[in-house]
């Protein structure tokens, strides 16, 4: 997959007039899980484009990093924590389902910034119309897998909290 920089120099490659995704909704399909505020999603801007993949960064959350700097507090814990938060979040969009993004902005990185929600059929009968069912960043923020976020500074993960984390996955898994 090429890499957010060059997904963007493609987006202008073929969108010429800056178009972009903002203010935009749009069915997408799930690629990959990259962590627990961060999925790959195939989608397009217009009917009559191809398909591209683009980073998007789930809105309004901030999960715990995959890969913190090696000098962060409880760093082990951390990445455990993270890797808990992108297993929960695969559970909920899993890889090659469809998911409604409210897309925003771009943000620094190169990602998109949107909403996400899971998706049910409007009528149950079959049809091809689909209904956001569940905010994915609520649903995070409701199981403290993740924390609030403004897109100001970050406020960082405590021990206790990405022990909290950590346990739910236990929990979890001594309930199936």
């Amino acid at each position: 997959m090429p890499s957010p920089l060059a997904l963007r120099a493609l987006r202008r490659a073929v969108n010429p007039g800056r178009r972009t995704f903002k203010g935009t909704t749009r069915i997408a399909r799930v690629e990959k899980v990259y962590d627990g505020d961060t999925i790959n999603v195939l989608t397009r801007l217009t009917r009559r484009e191809k398909y591209w993949e683009y980073p998007v960064r789930i809105v309004g959350i901030d999960a715990p990093e995959i890969t913190p700097p090696h000098n962060a507090p409880h760093r082990e814990l951390h990445m455990h924590a993270a890797r808990v938060v992108r297993d929960r979040l695969a559970q909920l969009i899993p890889v090659g389902s469809n998911v409604l993004i409210k897309f925003q902005k771009e943000e620094k990185y190169g990602r998109l910034l949107g909403e996400v929600f899971t998706l049910e059929p409007c009528c149950g009968i079959g049809c091809c119309r689909w209904r956001p069912k569940v905010n994915v960043a609520e649903e995070l923020l409701q199981e403290g897998m993740v924390v609030r976020y403004d897109g100001k500074g970050k406020s960082g993960f405590s021990r206790w909290h990405l022990e909290r984390i950590v346990n739910s996955e236990m929990q979890a898994s001594t309930r199936v």
